[in-house]
């Protein structure tokens, strides 16, 4: 049946069969797929949220899980819960800064951001390129921070990169958060 849902292209039916049980948890692999389906297929952050949350219970310890269930609160306006699920991942990073950290504090600054509080969003996003000087949202993000600050020659800088980034990539190569050619122009 679930081949049948997606072959037909029926999402809203393949998330309801996926999360469906019969008095037990629904698999991890389930719900990271019907997770899936609403945020890409569906565009439905507020549908994902729940499943985000199951999934997230059962696998504690999956990191890209976190990230979307933080991402999806922050879009429809949980910025505390969402704030909270970031804080913890940054704490089992502790002192180590891997690259893979720089999400963490994009998520934050993008939270920041929507609480207007400015000074902590570029200061999350100064850490993200520090720990990852390509991460082409944390570029983007803090040049616009720059450029409304006023600090043109910074915003330049980061809108440089971002364009040195978009030209190393072949065109088309799908990366989610990377910038096409004609943005970064």
């Amino acid at each position: 049946l679930r081949a049948l849902y997606r072959s037909a292209g029926a999402w809203e039916s393949l998330v309801t069969l996926l999360t469906q049980t019969e008095g037990e948890p629904a698999k991890v692999e389930h719900l990271r797929e019907a997770a899936d389906i609403c945020l890409k297929k569906l565009g439905s952050r507020e549908r994902a949220i729940p499943i985000l949350e199951a999934l997230v219970e059962q696998a504690p310890t999956d990191r890209a899980a976190r990230m979307a269930l933080a991402d999806a609160l922050r879009a429809t306006g949980a910025l505390e819960p969402a704030r909270a699920i970031l804080g913890k991942l940054l704490d089992e990073y502790g002192r180590r800064k891997p690259p893979e950290r720089a999400e963490v504090h994009t998520q934050l600054a993008r939270i920041a951001s929507a609480a207007d509080d400015a000074a902590e969003a570029r200061r999350q996003l100064e850490t993200a390129i520090a720990m990852n000087p390509e991460h082409p949202g944390a570029l983007r993000m803090l040049g616009g921070v720059y450029r409304d600050a006023g600090e043109l020659e910074r915003a330049e800088r980061m809108f440089g990169a971002l364009l040195l980034i978009a030209l190393r990539r072949p065109q088309g190569d799908g990366a989610p958060d990377g910038p096409a050619r004609s943005e970064a122009m």
